[in-house]
C-alpha cells in the first residue's frame, strides 16, 4: 500500500494517512529539532519527509521504533521505485533550472 494515491486506500488507511500528514504539519518544528543533532547534513527533502513521519510515529504516536524504522525504510524504496518508473533519475534532488 506504500506508494498508493490516497483515494485507492480502505477508509481506515486513508483516515490513518490523513491523521498522520496532519500531526506531522503540526509537529514539523519538534520533529526537525529532533532529528538535527543526527544530521550531519541536511538530507533531500523526500527524505528528510519520511524521518519527519518516522519521528512523529515514535514520540507522538507511540509506535515502536522497529514498526517506525521499517515503515520509513519501505516508504523511501517505495519513493525511489516511483522515481525510476516515471523517469527521473535525480532521486529527490530537484531539476537544475527548476524553481519549484
Amino acid at each position: 500500500m506504500l506508494g498508493e494515491p490516497p483515494e485507492r486506500l480502505p477508509p481506515a488507511e486513508r483516515a490513518r494517512a490523513r491523521r498522520l500528514a496532519g500531526d506531522v504539519l503540526r509537529h514539523m518544528g519538534r520533529a526537525d529539532a529532533m532529528l538535527a543533532p543526527h544530521l550531519v547534513k541536511p538530507p533531500p527533502l523526500a527524505a528528510r519527509n519520511v524521518l519527519r513521519l518516522a519521528a512523529v510515529e515514535l514520540c507522538a504516536h507511540g509506535v515502536p521504533a522497529h514498526a517506525a524504522v521499517d515503515a520509513a525504510v519501505r516508504l523511501m524504496r517505495a519513493n525511489r521505485r516511483m522515481g525510476r518508473r516515471h523517469g527521473r533519475r535525480d532521486r529527490g534532488r530537484p531539476c537544475p533550472g527548476r524553481t519549484t
